[in-house]
């Protein structure tokens, strides 16, 4: 019996945490099933490697005004602040990382 409740604790756990991870990602769900659950993990919009987007720039009233080619996205809260020189020419994203080229930063010097 102990064992069934230690089950029944973890996927209570794990049903609470995929609930606040489809919240963050405004993905709303009717059900709180396990299953019902999972299945709208479908639905989280997330960047993938194979595919091609685009960012877009609305006004004030949600009117499209500009859009910009997605190449990939990052966490800023990772990195706390942006560095400064970001756009100088020697930062590159990898897989959803911002690495610092030293050799190419010394060379635009």
């Amino acid at each position: 019996m102990d064992s069934y409740k230690t089950h029944l604790a973890k996927i209570n756990a794990l049903k609470i945490r995929i609930k606040k991870f489809l919240k963050d990602c405004n993905v709303d769900y009717n059900s709180e099933t396990l299953m019902d659950l999972v299945n709208n993990l479908d639905k989280v919009i997330a960047v993938k490697e194979d595919k091609n987007y685009i960012s877009l720039e609305t006004n004030e009233k949600g009117y499209v005004t500009s859009f910009n080619k997605l190449d990939g996205i990052i966490d800023i809260n990772k990195y706390g602040n942006l560095p400064d020189d970001l756009l100088k020419g020697y930062w590159k994203y990898e897989k959803g990382e911002l690495k610092l080229d030293k050799k190419r930063k010394v060379e635009w010097r």
